[in-house]
């Protein structure tokens, strides 16, 4: 869940009555590195109640997304084009991240290739790693794709 600086609204208790209060939950353990590669190593099904198509194949989503992000990198394309399909936190990292590349000549950056892709599930969420070819460098591509509304979004990217 990502953060909000929205304010919260909570009631206040009258004075003269007790105050009814959850009890606290311990914190749950982060899971290892180890943990993780054994949970995306197994070959139990996930029953989510995810239905790949109601949301389509993630690898093809991903696919498809990876070529886009990569020319907003390299300034060849709008941060306002892939809106849709980030969150507004990733679209603002995006347009930052666009508004410090210069603008490259025109023809200099082919169509961007995904070369390999890896996805992995985790619930409901995935995760990609993907090498995308921009005609100039091979770039590492690695994002965090959740359901919303019937789409895939993606809610955490890194591009090396």
């Amino acid at each position: 869940m990502a953060y909000t600086a929205e304010l919260r609204v909570r009631p206040v208790p009258r004075p003269g009555r007790g105050v009814v209060t959850a009890a606290a939950q311990p914190p749950r353990a982060v899971p290892t590195l180890t943990e993780r590669v054994a949970r995306c190593q197994s070959v139990e099904p996930l029953d989510d109640g995810l239905s790949t198509a109601a949301h389509g194949d993630v690898t093809d989503v991903a696919q498809t997304l990876c070529g886009p992000l990569v020319e907003v990198v390299v300034g060849t394309r709008a941060p306002s084009q892939v809106a849709r399909w980030v969150t507004p936190h990733v679209l603002a990292v995006l347009r930052q991240r666009a508004r410090l590349t210069p603008e490259p000549p025109a023809g200099t950056y082919g169509v961007p290739v995904v070369r390999r892709i890896v996805t992995c599930r985790l619930g409901a969420a995935v995760e990609v790693a993907a090498a995308v070819d921009d005609s100039h460098r091979t770039r590492a591509v690695a994002m965090r794709l959740e359901p919303h509304r019937g789409v895939w979004r993606v809610t955490a990217l890194e591009l090396a």
